[in-house]
């Protein structure tokens, strides 16, 4: 933490000295998208935001977004939200073109199915943050004086992790651990503030 507050100052710093000497500044930069999760068999929304700093050709920000799972066939879906650290580079004179990494954590959020207690008051289920990411690339295109829309493809993985504690027909304590780890597709389509 303390290593991060240290980078962000250098470039506030930066930033302040390149304002005088008329070079690229620190600005703020945004973005809401919405995306698609495309797997082999499930197509799932996930809507994200990202807020942070540009400076010349590069942006770093935190990302949050909300992986809604549906309930089909026998399995049940698990709702998830990816925290992450987004890093983006824009090529070219136009900054039309951008490569883009995110890494995180995956947290268990929402799952209903999930806070069942048995009769006895014993928890049943034990939720653990798992990993996520991506790597991709991606275009804009300007809307407005300081808006862009906004399209990427990229390579997502992540991790989902929890437990299930339950007691048989005898009272012996019984234990299922899950941990699913998925590769997929990610296209997001959205609106990036300059």
């Amino acid at each position: 933490m303390h290593k991060l507050l240290v980078l962000l100052s250098v470039f506030v710093i930066l930033g302040q000295t390149a304002g005088a000497q008329d070079e690229p500044k620190i600005t703020y930069g945004g973005m809401q998208q919405l995306g698609v999760a495309i797997e082999a068999n499930a197509v799932n929304a996930m809507p994200n935001f990202i807020n942070g700093i540009r400076y010349d050709r590069w942006f770093a920000g935190i990302g949050i977004a909300y992986e809604i799972k549906s309930n089909n066939g026998w399995s049940w879906g698990v709702s998830t939200m990816p925290i992450y650290f987004d890093a983006r580079h824009y090529f070219f004179k136009k900054k039309w073109f951008f490569a883009l990494a995110d890494v995180g954590a995956n947290v268990l959020v929402g799952n209903e199915w999930m806070t069942i207690i048995s009769e006895n008051g014993n928890k049943e289920y034990d939720k653990f943050v798992g990993y996520y990411g991506n790597i991709g690339c991606g275009v804009k295109s300007k809307l407005g004086n300081a808006t862009y829309y906004s399209f990427d493809v990229s390579y997502n993985f992540k991790q989902t992790k929890y437990d299930r504690v339950w007691e048989d027909w005898q009272g012996r304590p019984l234990q299922e651990s899950n941990n699913f780890k998925q590769r997929r597709i990610l296209v997001r389509l959205g609106i990036e503030i300059n």
